[in-house]
């Protein structure tokens, strides 16, 4: 029996002065403008700097701040922009409507406009009233204004141009379910720095951690009785390394040891190849199982197991696994599908796997949290 999945992914006036020509051109001088006062001069002279992150049109599927007209702002995910409407999700799951003729565009995360110095997160976003953005650090407040300091510099800001201040409190990191499937793991690997608690089918727990943006070392054991061969082992690690040919195409190798109770240890080799992108993605992996697999199928020590995620709404994916092992000279298939749902940090799995030599269906389950510091 042949497991498919079939991914889709949809993603992606200046008025000049006129001039009677029938006048000598000495006579068509226009009178200068009044002088504009010495702070508005100042303000218009000084460069825009990269700090002023500008607002983008709002458009479906976008994350950020909606800002408008009126100073208001609402921060969350864009579900839909149409009949001259647009609804945005807050963080809290509230959905608001908002008029788009009183909608002044979309503010984005400032670091994706390189808005700030190297190693300082913005503290605030100042939403000014004719549409602009500045980010940076308010150094300075007071009756009249506030001053605003960036990589720029610092840039004085009347308080009756100032719409609202947006406190910019820092992002957690969102979470990148990519690594792994559901029991297995995909050509991506995790990124430096980066720590995930992870436990397949509940019972084989894991700890995983990016060593550089090229290697994962992995560490775990199966509950009750510990790790890779179903049951039969104590502990379980790994260390995986792999590269990206191009923006589709991930492979990754790995060398893998089991050691169990008594003399009992092992060691494998394992090889990942996954084609797509991190929103819809397939992948082929040969290598050791996964702790616990017995218990669902007669599947060995080894398997092949082939794999898709697709992203099929916001925060929610569909995932499939399919084993094919041999265990005691018979050969099984596992056949699991499950539902991903994003929980801030952390991700939870729950769906059905079917094993084909039983004949029985049984609950999957499976828990990812990012511990990331």
């Amino acid at each position: 029996m042949v497991s498919l999945l079939v991914v889709g992914a949809l993603a992606m006036l200046a008025d000049a002065p006129t001039v009677d020509a029938s006048q000598p051109a000495a006579d068509a001088a226009v009178p200068a403008p009044p002088a504009a006062p010495l702070e508005a001069t100042a303000a218009a002279a000084a460069p825009a700097t990269p700090a002023s992150a500008p607002l983008d049109p709002v458009a479906d599927g976008q994350d950020g701040v909606v800002v408008l007209r009126d100073g208001r702002t609402v921060r969350g995910h864009v579900i839909v922009v149409a009949g001259g409407k647009v609804s945005v999700r807050d963080e809290a799951g509230k959905v608001h409507v908002l008029k788009l003729d009183e909608v002044l565009g979309l503010l984005h995360d400032v670091a994706k406009h390189g808005a700030v110095a190297a190693g300082d997160a913005p503290e605030v976003q100042v939403v000014l009233r004719d549409g602009s953005v500045v980010a940076g650090r308010v150094v300075e407040r007071g009756p009249e204004g506030l001053v605003v300091e960036n990589a720029g510099g610092r840039r004085a800001l009347a308080e009756t141009d100032v719409a609202q201040v947006i406190p910019m409190r820092e992002e957690p990191r969102p979470f990148r379910p990519a690594p792994r499937h559901l029991a297995a793991p995909s050509g991506y690997l995790l990124r430096s720095g980066e720590v995930q608690l992870s436990a397949a089918n509940v019972v084989d727990v894991s700890a995983s951690a990016g060593i550089g943006d090229h290697v994962t070392v992995s560490v775990g054991s199966t509950i009750p009785a510990l790790h890779a061969w179903a049951y039969g082992s104590n502990v379980q690690g790994s260390v995986r390394t792999g590269l990206a040919l191009g923006d589709w195409v991930h492979v990754a190798g790995g060398v893998h040891g089991a050691w169990g109770e008594g003399s009992r240890t092992a060691a494998y080799l394992s090889a990942t190849l996954t084609v797509g992108r991190p929103r819809a993605h397939l992948t082929v992996y040969a290598g050791p199982t996964f702790g616990g697999a017995n218990r669902l199928a007669n599947l060995g020590d080894v398997g092949v197991a082939v794999c898709g995620t697709v992203e099929v709404a916001h925060g929610i994916s569909a995932v499939t696994e399919s084993w094919f092992s041999r265990a005691a000279g018979e050969t099984d298939a596992l056949l699991a599908l499950a539902g991903r749902y994003r929980l801030g940090r952390g991700a939870l799995d729950a769906g059905i796997a079917y094993s084909v030599h039983r004949a029985e269906v049984l609950p999957w389950i499976g828990l990812a949290v990012d511990v990331t510091p």
